[in-house]
């Protein structure tokens, strides 16, 4: 576990400057820390808003972002009126709207990368939003690094963050 942690930071290591797409759950906590710990000042989370995600998510997302010490944006959003039929796609439809949102911040602020926190367990779901990540070039360094959701929280533990 400590050896795909080393081998995440590395792969953080050769980014410069980077958005994490930021929900405030044990994945993107990780990797936010991770990306900190990599990169220092050159990280960014970011947290969309649109109106079905519940403030009280919001709050605690704040929260986590402040404690690791890193730069945290809020971004409220309308609904995406891209699924507001609910069509069968809406998983695709609606990750690919609100990353792309994400990567025209990260052109404006000239970030190399969006990130975000798929680890391996995530691929044993259906995950039809993974195809947009794919599509936009988004990148899952959870993922690469080959960790699964109970080393993230034993990792998030040993930080101190074992909360969530």
């Amino acid at each position: 576990m400590l050896q795909k942690y080393q081998n995440l930071l590395n792969n953080l290591r050769a980014m410069q400057r980077v958005i994490v797409a930021f929900s405030g759950g044990v994945d993107s906590t990780l990797l936010l820390y991770a990306a900190r710990e990599a990169l220092g000042d050159e990280v960014l989370a970011v947290t969309l808003a649109p109106p079905y995600v519940p403030q009280a998510e919001v709050h605690e997302a704040r929260k986590v972002a402040d404690h690791a010490g890193v730069r945290h944006l809020v971004v409220d959003h309308p609904f995406p009126e891209v699924i507001r039929n609910n069509p069968p796609d809406h998983c695709y439809l609606c990750k690919y709207h609100l990353f792309s949102l994400l990567k025209g911040m990260a052109t404006d602020l000239r970030a190399s990368e969006v990130l975000e926190g798929t680890n391996v367990d995530d691929l044993d779901d259906y995950r039809p939003g993974f195809k947009a990540l794919n599509e936009l070039g988004i990148k899952s360094p959870l993922l690469q690094a080959g960790l699964t959701k109970t080393e993230v929280r034993a990792l998030l533990k040993t930080f101190g963050v074992d909360g969530l």
